[in-house]
C-alpha cells in the first residue's frame, strides 16, 4: 500500500492507495466480487459505505503468445535433461578415498616409536668379540690387530684410553705391536691379549685417584 499524510484547513488527511495485479492464467470469463468499503466521514461526522459493483472479465488468448504443447499422457511423462551430476559423486569419492587413506595411516602410526630405532650397520658386537676371540687363540697377530681396531670403534674410549688406565692391556698391546713390527718375526701368543680385553673395567667404575687425592678428609685426625 501507499500512504500519504496532506495537511489542510481542517487538519492532516491521511490517504491509503492499494492496486492489485490480475494475471490471468487461462481463457474465459473471471468473475470479481463487489469489493465493499467502510468509512468515515470527517467532513460530515458520519459513517460511510463505499462500494465496486461485481464485475465480470472475459480473456481471450493472446495470438502472439507461444501456445503451449499439451502433453501425450501416452510419452509417460517428460524427460527433463539437467547439467551431469558424475562430477560432484567422483570428487566426493576420491574426498572419501584419501579421507580414509589419511585416517588408516595415522592409525598405523599410532602404534610406531615417535623416533625410529637407528639401524645397526656393520657386525654387531658380540660377532666382533668373538673374531677378536679366535685371531688371538690362533696367535695371528695381524688378524688380531684388524678385530682389535673393528672392536675399538665400537667402544666409548679409544684404544690408547684404555690402555692407559689399564695396564694388562697396556702391556698386551705392546707384545701385539713387538710382534708385528719386529724384523725377527717372533712368535707371539695372544692369550694375554685376549685375557686384558676380558678383564678390562669399564669406564664408569673408574675413579680418579687424583680426585680422590684432592679432597679433604671427612673427619680430619
Amino acid at each position: 500500500p501507499q500512504l500519504r499524510n496532506l495537511p489542510s484547513e481542517r487538519g492532516l488527511i491521511g490517504t491509503r492507495e492499494e492496486r492489485e495485479a490480475l494475471v490471468p492464467g487461462r481463457a474465459g470469463a473471471i468473475d470479481l466480487p463487489a469489493v465493499e468499503v467502510t468509512w468515515w466521514n470527517t467532513r460530515e461526522d458520519h459513517l460511510e459505505h463505499t462500494s465496486l459493483a461485481a464485475r465480470t472479465l472475459k480473456i481471450s488468448n493472446n495470438p502472439g503468445l507461444a501456445v503451449d504443447t499439451p502433453v501425450n499422457n501416452e510419452m509417460g511423462g517428460v524427460t527433463v535433461i539437467g547439467p551431469p551430476v558424475w562430477p560432484w559423486q567422483l570428487s566426493t569419492l576420491l574426498l572419501a578415498c584419501t579421507t580414509f587413506y589419511g585416517f588408516a595411516l595415522w592409525w598405523r602410526a599410532r602404534g610406531q616409536p615417535a623416533i625410529a630405532r637407528a639401524v645397526q650397520t656393520g657386525p654387531s658386537p658380540r660377532t666382533v668379540l668373538d673374531d677378536l676371540k679366535r685371531a688371538c687363540l690362533a696367535n695371528d697377530p695381524q688378524g688380531t690387530r684388524q678385530a682389535l681396531d673393528a672392536w675399538a670403534r665400537q667402544q666409548p674410549e679409544t684404544l690408547a684410553e684404555m690402555a692407559a688406565r689399564f695396564v694388562p692391556l697396556s702391556d698386551a698391546l705392546d707384545g701385539l705391536n713387538g710382534a708385528l713390527y719386529s724384523e725377527t718375526g717372533k712368535l707371539w701368543l695372544g692369550e694375554d691379549l685376549w685375557r686384558a680385553v676380558r678383564k678390562l673395567p669399564a669406564a664408569e667404575h673408574i675413579k680418579d685417584p687424583a680426585g680422590d687425592a684432592g679432597l679433604p678428609p671427612l673427619y680430619p685426625k
